[in-house]
């Protein structure tokens, strides 16, 4: 079974925090520390037992999902890339995934498909380990920090 990574931005504080996502109701946590198990969850105001310590409540839509790794690091959904294509051309947009393609993609301001490749972006090759280099782009922000990146793409 392939383990999924996400990020997500603290609620309490607007950090970046790495690690499982849980849902409860309306509510969506990361665990960032591996040692922590929930065993017994009793919610209190706070929306979190007191005294249980390495799972942080985020905003639920700056949840993303590791997809892969590319010339300056990790890559989540939402982040915001400059990416080389087989033609030569460079295109920037947010990493998505369409359902319809079963793959991520590259999409612009509109959330439309501007660019996949089965080498880049396909499911298959995000569950395993992408070669040295991983994909052919940089990562220049993500859609909750700088979603003006994006709006240099004209309709």
């Amino acid at each position: 079974m392939r383990k999924i990574k996400c990020r997500g931005k603290r609620v309490d504080n607007g950090e970046w925090v790495c690690g499982d996502k849980f849902t409860i109701g309306d509510k969506v946590y990361i665990i960032y520390n591996p040692e922590i198990r929930v065993f017994e969850w009793r919610p209190q105001e706070s929306g979190c037992q007191r005294g249980i310590q390495g799972f942080v409540e985020v905003i639920p839509e700056s949840v993303g999902q590791l997809m892969g790794s590319c010339e300056t690091g990790e890559v989540y959904t939402g982040d915001i890339m400059t990416c080389k294509f087989g033609g030569g051309g460079i295109k920037t947009g947010y990493i998505e995934y369409f359902e319809t393609h079963m793959s991520f993609v590259l999409a612009d301001k509109f959330g439309r498909n501007i660019g996949r490749t089965r080498n880049m972006w396909s499911v298959e090759d995000s569950i395993k380990e992408l070669p040295e280099g991983g994909i052919k782009g940089k990562v220049i922000g993500n859609t909750m920090d700088n979603p003006e990146l994006l709006e240099s793409e004209t309709e």
